[in-house]
C-alpha cells in the first residue's frame, strides 16, 4: 500500500495536468442545426463537463 500511496503522490509530475474539456454523448445528423444566421449549431442533451485529472478513489 505504501508503494502505490508514493505513486499517487507523483502522479501530477508523471501525468500532466489537462484542463476541462466538454465531451459529447453522442453525434448524429440531427444534433447538427443552423442558427438564425446561417452558422452550425450543436445540439446535445448528453454533453458534459469533464476534468480529466487522476483521482484517489474513495473506499
Amino acid at each position: 500500500m505504501a508503494r502505490l500511496e508514493r505513486l499517487y503522490a507523483h502522479l501530477p509530475q508523471l501525468i500532466p495536468v489537462q484542463p476541462p474539456v466538454l465531451l459529447h454523448g453522442a453525434l448524429w445528423q440531427d444534433n447538427l442545426h443552423c442558427d438564425g444566421d446561417g452558422l452550425p449549431a450543436l445540439i446535445d442533451a448528453g454533453a458534459l463537463r469533464h476534468c480529466l485529472q487522476p483521482r484517489r478513489a474513495e473506499c
